[in-house]
């Protein structure tokens, strides 16, 4: 039986100088999970557990055998939307994250984009860390099955890259490359006209890395719903309206 091997993927954007929740979950007169199993399974095929975008509209993700590309969901504005709450920050026991053996992958990760480019490289910090596991550990508690951004009050002066993936799958570095792959669609420019695609959200993970104003990155990971969330948080927070990226 082939393994099912997908990714989705998630970014905060800055606007006018404040923080806000771009590429959330898309408002549905019906939970994905309520109809997508039936749908692709009359075609003989199993539900990612992730949107498709084709065009500008969405569709389930069905798939049969091995990995595919990922597909970045359509940006919308309506978090917390729908019949499912937003999940609530659920803090990680206190754990000196530092010392996970990810932890210097991560950050070697980013700062490789980064030094690409010319911009300083990034600090760790445990106290985004501690945070963006709280934020792991939420959306794992709701069942490891949708991406959802926290909102502007749960992470106040944080950026946030979210990253999804089938459970033991993919390394460490391979996460934040997900976000980095984005570079093809990039250009140079005050945000959000930074894409070659016409649309920030196709590089608005790559250009929260190398953003040259955000100084710190600490991420944390969770495991539920046979999948593992990567969520990293950013100061200061990349993305701005008007900004250039470096």
């Amino acid at each position: 039986m082939n393994r099912r091997n997908t990714w989705q993927l998630r970014t905060g954007v800055g606007l006018a100088g404040m923080l806000v929740a771009a590429g959330a979950a898309v408002a549905q007169s019906l939970e994905p999970q309520q109809v997508c199993p039936n749908l692709c399974g009359q075609r003989g095929l199993a539900w990612t557990g992730a949107w498709r975008r084709q065009g500008n509209s969405l569709s389930c993700g069905c798939q049969q055998g091995a990995r595919q590309p990922a597909v970045l969901p359509k940006p919308s504005e309506t978090q917390g939307s729908g019949n499912t709450p937003s999940p609530k920050p659920s803090p990680n026991q206190p754990v000196n994250l530092s010392h996970n053996p990810r932890t210097s992958v991560w950050l070697q990760a980013h700062n490789q984009y980064r030094t690409a480019v010319g911009v300083p490289p990034l600090a760790w910090s445990q106290a985004l860390a501690q945070d963006a596991q709280g934020w792991a550990n939420a959306l794992a508690a709701a069942g490891g099955r949708q991406l959802r951004h926290s909102t502007a009050s749960q992470r106040p002066g944080q950026g946030e890259n979210l990253w999804m993936g089938t459970a033991g799958f993919f390394s460490a570095a391979s996460m934040v490359d997900g976000w980095g792959s984005e570079q093809r669609f990039f250009r140079v420019g005050s945000f959000p006209n930074v894409s070659t695609s016409g649309n920030w959200a196709d590089v608005g993970h790559y250009t929260q890395i190398i953003w040259r104003n955000t100084t710190q990155v600490g991420c944390g990971l969770a495991t539920a719903g046979g999948n593992d969330i990567l969520v990293c948080r950013y100061s200061p927070p990349g993305n701005v309206m008007g900004q250039s990226v470096f």
